[in-house]
């Protein structure tokens, strides 16, 4: 019977020796993109618990309306396909409403209470149903707009309190106590009322620590702020810097309050980060009902449209999403912003917004990095491809042998990942991965070389046109 033999091994005896590989049934993880992160202010929602969304309207019943949730919304309006959203700060009250007894109106039978802290502008109204009298409803609102009903019974020897805590115990909203015993204790019929006292977290730089931190297990590959105030910002490329190198892939787009800036504020502003990982827009507009677009909601905007894009494309001349108008910068200063890394937006010959550049602030790449590092669209692929491998090999980790056995099938699940990329125009066909020789497998380690080439966009085309004056046309 045959014997077993190991990738490379010679036996000493002539004979028929066998083994059996993976042939190419393994999966290899696809692309994750357009996935993003983003802390946030606002005045409803869970304080410092992050939450997936995947549409906008998620977000806003979520979080609501206010503050800056607008940020959140911009993402998806640039493109986002998903979002971890965070809500910041600390502390924060509830607002509240005491409900009487009919018959006396001033002894409280029931406490209705906000779920989240903050200012979202709650109402209750309790009423009945009808001619009916043993059946009442409270009403939940959002200023005027209708949130959710729920009926209880009430009447002769029933417990309307505790009816009306047990029928919002499902609420989304609000969440009720009894004051005391409510039994024969008649609710009275309260219009429209609203709840007070509540009060919006108290919000620091160390807010945004927090948030970051508490995003950092989420796997996402894009992340914008709230805010443009520069201590935000480098808590921010502080964090980026730190969490890099534990391997976390992370793109940030920043941005200032841009109209307010001339171009050499701006170009100054782009050069002081000299970051592959950061994108600095110095774009600012208005959208198609004329309404200035600018600042975080501009940084966002840009973010989600950079996450929405495929790493088989680049964002250059692609439409800058919802944005109709802009004041363009001259020829010279789109090249020095180029140069400068500083992402602009530019008007086609048709009229429309478009973006100028895919450049990120990175200016001088250090000594183990080419320009490449230096385009948005090839630090994205560089990062997915990393991503990739990474989620290929990692489950393997503990699970097979470091031997040659063990070191082929690591070559081949991430020669899978190369081959998949190679076949969706990411990289140049001839993608490989090795053993490094010189640092040959032993104990419990093994080191591999991966030589692949990202492919860059199509951006320039050089026309030479040859004419002739012909004496018989």
């Amino acid at each position: 019977m045959a014997e077993f033999y190991a990738a490379g091994e010679i036996k000493p005896r002539p004979g028929i020796y066998q083994r059996y590989v993976n042939r190419g049934s393994v999966i290899t993880p696809g692309a994750e993109t357009g996935i993003t992160a983003i802390p946030i202010k606002a005045s409803w929602g869970p304080l410092g618990k992050v939450t997936v969304h995947e549409k906008d309207t998620s977000i806003k019943n979520t979080y609501g309306t206010g503050e800056t949730t607008d940020a959140a919304v911009s993402l998806f309006e640039g493109g986002a396909r998903k979002v971890f959203c965070i809500r910041m700060g600390e502390n924060g009250k509830c607002s509240s409403l005491e409900l009487k007894n009919n018959a006396e109106g001033s002894e409280t039978l029931v406490t209705v209470t906000a779920k989240y802290p903050g200012t979202r502008p709650l109402s209750v109204q309790i009423r009945k149903t009808s001619a009916d009298t043993t059946e009442k409803e409270i009403v939940i609102y959002d200023g005027t707009s209708k949130l959710e009903t729920f009926s209880f019974d009430c009447g002769l020897g029933a417990d309307e309190g505790g009816n009306l805590v047990e029928a919002v115990s499902q609420s989304e909203y609000i969440s009720a106590a009894k004051a005391g015993d409510t039994t024969d204790k008649t609710l009275a019929i309260v219009g429209i009322t609203a709840l007070t006292g509540g009060s919006n977290p108290e919000i620091t730089t160390e807010s945004y620590s927090k948030a970051l931190n508490t995003l950092e297990t989420y796997v996402f590959n894009y992340i914008a702020l709230d805010s443009v105030k520069p201590e935000h910002q480098a808590i921010l490329v502080s964090w980026l810097e730190r969490v890099y190198g534990t391997g976390k892939l992370v793109i940030a787009v920043l941005g200032g309050d841009n109209s307010d800036k001339d171009f050499e504020t701006l170009k100054a502003a782009a050069e002081s980060f000299d970051n592959k990982q950061i994108v600095y827009s110095g774009i600012y507009g208005t959208d198609a009902n004329g309404n200035k677009v600018d600042g975080y909601r501009m940084a966002a905007l840009v973010c989600g449209a950079i996450a929405g894009t495929a790493t088989t494309e680049s964002i250059v001349h692609k439409t800058v999403p919802g944005i109709a108008e802009i004041t363009p910068f001259t020829n010279k200063q789109y090249e020095t912003a180029i140069n400068s890394g500083l992402l602009l937006a530019s008007i086609s010959s048709d009229g429309t917004v478009w973006f100028d550049s895919g450049v990120n602030t990175l200016k001088n790449p250090a000594v183990n990095e080419d320009s490449g590092w230096k385009k948005i669209r090839r630090v994205a692929t560089r990062f997915e491809l990393m991503q990739r491998i990474d989620t290929a090999t990692a489950p393997l980790i503990g699970q097979i042998n470091c031997d040659k056995n063990g070191v082929a099938i690591i070559i081949q699940t991430a020669q899978g990942v190369l081959n998949d990329m190679v076949a969706e125009g990411k990289l140049v066909n001839g993608a490989i991965i090795y053993e490094d020789t010189e640092n040959p497998y032993s104990g419990e380690s093994a080191w591999f070389v991966i030589e692949a080439d990202d492919i860059d966009s199509f951006e320039k085309g050089y026309f030479r046109y040859m004419f002739r004056f012909n004496q018989n046309s």
